[in-house]
C-alpha cells in the first residue's frame, strides 16, 4: 500500500497514501534539463495504481459483455462490481487519513483478491482465453505489487 515520504518506486504499504518528492538543490543549480526530467517523473504512486485499475476495467468490462447470459447476474457481475469496488477503495483511501485509510486500503486488497478468484473462474469456463488470462493476470498481480500485496 502507499507509504509516506518513499520513493516512487517503492512497493506501497498500509501506511499513508503520500507523495514521495525527489529532494533538489538550490534552483541556481538546476539546469532546464533537469527542471524537465522532473517534471516527467512527477507521477505520483496514487496517480500510477489509479492508471493501471482504469487500464484493467478498460480492458476487463468489454470482455464481460462477451460472458454466457445465464452467468450475467452472478459471476460476471461480481467480476466487475469487485473491480469497480477496488478502483472506489483507492479513492477513499486517497482521501482519507490515518486508520480510515488503512481501512480503505484492506477492502481495496479484499476487492482485489475476490477480481484474483472471478478471473480464475472466468478463465476455467473459458470464457476467456489463455493470453487473455495471463494478461488480466499480469495486470492484477502488478496492481497487486503496488498496493503492497
Amino acid at each position: 500500500m502507499l507509504e509516506a515520504g518513499g520513493s516512487l518506486f517503492r512497493p506501497l504499504t498500509l501506511g499513508s497514501l503520500a507523495v514521495g518528492k525527489e529532494q533538489i538543490g538550490p534552483i541556481d543549480n538546476l539546469t532546464i534539463e533537469r527542471i524537465e526530467h522532473m517534471k516527467r517523473k512527477s507521477v505520483t504512486p496514487e496517480m500510477t495504481i489509479l492508471t493501471k485499475t482504469f487500464d484493467l476495467l478498460d480492458w476487463l468490462l468489454p470482455k464481460l459483455e462477451t460472458f454466457p447470459k445465464p452467468y450475467r447476474l452472478t459471476l460476471t457481475q461480481r467480476l466487475g462490481n469487485s473491480s469497480l469496488d477496488f478502483q472506489e477503495s483507492i479513492f477513499d483511501a486517497m482521501s482519507e487519513g490515518g486508520r480510515t485509510r488503512q481501512r480503505h486500503l484492506r477492502v481495496a486488497d479484499a476487492q482485489l483478491n475476490k477480481v484474483r478468484l472471478y478471473l480464475r473462474l472466468v478463465h476455467r469456463r473459458k470464457w476467456i482465453n489463455d493470453g487473455q488470462y495471463h494478461h488480466a493476470s499480469d495486470m492484477v498481480a502488478e496492481i497487486g505489487r503496488m498496493l503492497g500485496g
